[in-house]
């Protein structure tokens, strides 16, 4: 049987921190959710989100009410320039071009993360060419290789 989405809406949740109390818990009130079980299902969902690099990632969630009163949950990961932005510390990008911060190790880490299904040489790329347009660079270690 197919469900008919009655409304959507987006809210962007710190993965694995739902809680039933304000700001979240009026929101979904007013859509009449409740907000028990959307907030158990949630931090189970987002439970592997929150491992990166030991920091509190936000999570865009879109909700979709059905018609018979129930709800679906459909993330989206952070993007790829608020990940290096995690990794090397960094709050904006850089105002001097090519500063050394990032290494090698860093730019898998979160190609794997952002990118579990595609080529991990094509999404060390992407996440690379972010880096750059940053003002970051890939630190080298050994000026021989």
């Amino acid at each position: 049987m197919v469900k008919n989405v009655v409304n959507s809406f987006v809210v962007v949740i710190p993965a694995g921190g739902a809680v039933t109390g304000p700001p979240l818990g009026p929101i979904l009130g007013q859509y009449g959710i409740n907000t028990g079980s959307f907030c158990k299902q949630f931090n189970e969902l987002s439970c592997g989100l929150d491992d990166f690099n030991d920091v509190l990632v936000y999570v865009s969630v879109r909700v979709d009410l059905y018609d018979d009163r129930s709800f679906g949950l459909f993330f989206s990961k952070p993007s790829v320039s608020f990940l290096v932005k995690l990794v090397t510390g960094v709050l904006v990008g850089s105002s001097k071009q090519y500063r050394p911060i990032l290494n090698k190790l860093d730019i898998i880490r979160i190609a794997r993360f952002k990118f579990p299904t595609m080529n991990l040489c094509s999404a060390c790329l992407i996440v690379l060419n972010v880096a750059k347009t940053m003002g970051l660079y890939l630190k080298r270690v050994n000026k021989n290789i």
